[in-house]
């Protein structure tokens, strides 16, 4: 904090509870600074030719600026933002160029990127030694909220879908029906006050569990849609999302000696990321029926049962994808065809090398009436 409100003179503009002179409270008090619009500034990012900013005009022809400035005066400034959760909120700038706060300590130590009439006078290098960026982006992460890290109450949220663009290229897209384009989303599953995985830090690819997590197009429709999406053309039997069934951790083993609705046509792939495993297999199904989809240790507990594994979000089976992490994955299938079982669980839950089992059992009114098994090998 020393060097946030010494050297480094970042309280200037930071200043308060909100750590910024754009809170409401200082605008109140003070509308205009030295002439401007109290709350902005030119930092020198970008050259103000390039990028008016608070100079500009809006869809209306009206001025962005209420300061009444002369032409120009305001020109490439920008509200100054708070620095609650700052380590949380990358890539900093209003054009996303600095993927880090080391990258902004370094920005303002080298005095901007360019300079320009307006620019703040503070914007000036700062001759910081490392020591001194180290700690100054020490005191900028201590900034984050402990419960909006892990998504805890009162930081928890619903299920939110948020659109993402449509399916397709630079050049088309493709349509859920005639002249409507097939919307794609990114999926932020629900979280408990009890809070879920942490929040990722810039750049979030690979999507870790609890996070965005990307929906096959045409997955999602919204309710509000004006036109249906057309039925898709494909090999794959219609899946039906079946509502979930409470599970705990451990199962039993499954006693019916049916012939199994389900079998696989290839050998599972298996791939990984840092956190997560992911298994792919192609079923042949016979007929239609409903199917529930889980994956268990093969190491045997003292109730004759085995621990069964959670499937985290994005888990699919057909063209039904799992928006939140659960014990088992169900569809319906009203015919006979090939489906695609892709499972994605945590690497925390598999023992690399250790074989764990994946199982697909065909549902009648009082459970499972058969069921497929196969072995996979934990990377």
């Amino acid at each position: 904090m020393k060097v946030f409100t010494g050297k480094g003179q970042c309280s200037t503009c930071h200043a308060g509870a909100e750590m910024t002179n754009a809170a409401t409270a200082a605008v109140a008090q003070s509308p205009l600074t030295d002439g401007a619009d109290t709350g902005f500034a030119n930092l020198g990012v970008r050259d103000p030719k390039e990028d008016v900013a608070l100079g500009g005009l809006d869809v209306n022809g009206n001025p962005l600026s209420t300061a009444g400035a002369p032409a120009g005066a305001v020109d490439g400034m920008f509200k100054i933002p708070g620095l609650r959760n700052v380590g949380m909120t990358a890539p900093y700038f209003h054009n996303g160029s600095a993927g880090t706060l080391r990258q902004v300590v370094e920005f303002y130590n080298r005095g901007g990127n360019v300079d320009a009439p307006n620019k703040a006078n503070e914007i000036k290098p700062l001759n910081l030694n490392d020591s001194e960026k180290d700690d100054l982006v020490a005191f900028l992460q201590a900034l984050s909220d402990p419960r909006v890290l892990l998504q805890q109450a009162p930081f928890d949220h619903p299920e939110l879908l948020i659109p993402h663009g449509a399916a397709g290229d630079t050049t088309s897209v493709a349509t859920s029906a005639p002249g409507v384009a097939d919307d794609e989303y990114l999926e932020l599953p629900a979280v408990g006050a009890g809070g879920a995985t942490q929040i990722q830090a810039f750049p979030n690819n690979p999507f870790l569990p609890g996070f965005l997590q990307q929906l096959p197009a045409g997955s999602f429709v919204p309710v509000t849609g004006a036109v249906p999406p057309a039925a898709p053309v494909t090999a794959e039997p219609s899946p039906t999302p079946e509502a979930p069934v409470a599970q705990t951790g451990a199962v039993e083993q499954t006693a019916s000696t049916a012939t199994p609705t389900v079998a696989p046509t290839v050998s599972p792939k298996v791939t990984k990321t840092r956190l997560v495993a992911t298994v792919t297999t192609v079923l042949a199904l016979k007929h239609g029926a409903r199917l529930r989809a889980r994956a268990v240790d093969n190491r045997a507990r003292a109730d004759n049962g085995r621990r069964q594994l959670i499937l985290l979000s994005g888990s699919s089976i057909g063209k039904v994808v799992s928006r939140r992490d659960a014990y088992t994955l169900s569809a319906r299938f009203a015919r006979a065809g090939k489906v695609t079982l892709r499972l994605r669980l945590a690497r925390s839950q598999l023992v690399p090398g250790r074989k764990f089992r994946v199982l697909v059992d065909t549902m009648g009114r009082r459970g499972a009436v058969a069921t497929a098994r196969f072995d996979v090998v934990a990377p």
